[in-house]
């Protein structure tokens, strides 16, 4: 009996990013594609023969942000062994295996994967300097690119979105934050983000307000509150509400800071 999928998936993932103010039908659309993800797509994930599926982004191969993993005592061992033997250049990387250009030159014949591969900074530049390459984005590179030579049944990224539904996987997306721009941080501006506080949606208000029982979504939402505060009036909050963002060193609107920050990657997972 093959043992159950692992979906990764780190803070810095939202589904709602963006959102048309959350409307009914909205809200319908995406419960629908994530039962699927969770159903259809996952099922299908485990039945195959991958451990790994990922996808790039413009600095690496394999963004950890959005992962699925298979369980793998295997490959959970061999990653216990490259990080207790210590041995990284940013250069030559893990266990000094070689440029990556070198690493995986394996991979050139590998068609779409190959392409993914290519069009990252960690392949231009030819070095193991990308960021999360001394760490968890670095270690999979090599665990999964590099030591398992990425045979196909072993490694893949998410489809397109045409052969998704083909294959009836499902195209349901998530918006990965850039690391210096996630919405909740002090310095980011991201009004947009926040519109799901706007909502007048029972169910789902129901829902948050049970969530916020919890101490930490609790301090979560507070955080939301004061962040929207600040970013919910353009051009500027009025004086008292920008001496209070300042104080408490929240990005706002006030003066001239007009421009609103919130980057990042959509994301296909299944």
């Amino acid at each position: 009996m093959r043992a159950p999928a692992l979906l990764v998936c780190s803070v810095d993932v939202d589904p709602f990013d963006k959102s048309p103010g959350l409307s009914s039908d909205w809200i319908a659309a995406m419960s629908r594609k994530m039962v699927r993800a969770w159903t259809v797509g996952l099922s299908s994930f485990v039945r195959s023969s991958a451990h790994v599926t990922a996808s790039s982004d413009k600095h690496t191969p394999i963004n950890t942000g959005v992962m699925l993993l298979k369980p793998s005592l295997n490959v959970f061992e061999r990653g216990l062994r490259v990080l207790q033997r210590r041995v990284f250049d940013t250069r030559q990387g893990f266990d000094l295996i070689g440029t990556p250009q070198e690493a995986l030159r394996h991979l050139v014949a590998s068609g779409a994967l190959w392409s993914n591969i290519n069009r990252t900074q960690m392949l231009a530049r030819n070095d193991w300097k990308f960021i999360g390459g001394h760490g968890d984005q670095g270690l999979f590179v090599y665990l999964f690119l590099v030591l398992s030579n990425a045979s196909r049944p072993f490694f893949a990224y998410p489809k397109g979105k045409l052969e998704r539904k083909q294959k009836n996987l499902g195209t349901m997306k998530v918006y990965h934050f850039s690391a210096g721009a996630k919405p909740w941080r002090g310095p980011s501006r991201c009004p947009a983000y926040f519109q799901f506080m706007e909502h007048n949606n029972e169910s789902l208000a129901s829902g948050i307000n049970a969530a916020v029982d919890d101490i930490g979504a609790a301090f979560c939402w507070r955080l939301f509150r004061m962040k929207r505060r600040c970013l919910a009036h353009r051009p500027a909050p009025d004086p008292p509400t920008c001496t209070w963002c300042r104080k408490k060193k929240l990005a706002n609107f006030c003066g001239r800071k007009q421009h609103s920050s919130c980057e990042g990657t959509t994301v296909l997972v299944f």
